[in-house]
């Protein structure tokens, strides 16, 4: 007996299926882990408030020596205007270790389910660390 090829009607519906559960995973960290105080004391960047409610601070994303990164805390989101840099507290993390949002959405989740602090973040390989890595993983640049 041969089983039955899936149907693109199927494949779309499990697509969709996905995307709505990684949408709620998502906003249950955005609801569980303020921005603003993730960016703060994650890696120790200091906002200041220039008004509306937003937040801004150099960004860590590029060689930044002026405020260039808005944090909006009511809409749960950043962007920087010098290097275009934005999204939420998962894009952040991911960005700012340099590793995949799935691995920060999974890591976050985890130290939100069992009560840690999530916002206790290591601290951000450096080039030659992250050239280290990839060598040592036979792991090419354009393979991220």
């Amino acid at each position: 007996m041969t089983e039955e090829p899936t149907k693109p009607a199927d494949l779309k519906a499990l697509a969709e299926q996905h995307l709505a559960e990684n949408k709620r995973r998502r906003d249950a960290l955005r609801t569980a882990i303020p921005l603003d105080t993730f960016v703060e004391d994650a890696i120790g960047l200091v906002l200041s408030e220039p008004g509306r409610g937003d937040m801004q601070g150099v960004c860590p994303f590029h060689g930044d020596d002026r405020p260039s990164l808005y944090v909006v805390p009511s809409k749960a989101f950043y962007h920087c205007f010098a290097c275009g840099a934005h999204g939420d507290v998962v894009t952040f993390d991911a960005e700012y270790r340099r590793i995949p949002e799935w691995m920060s959405m999974m890591q976050l989740e985890k130290r939100v389910a069992a009560g840690e602090n999530p916002i206790r973040v290591q601290p951000r390989p450096t080039d030659e660390e992250m050239k280290a890595l990839r060598d040592e993983l036979g792991i090419f640049k354009g393979d991220e």
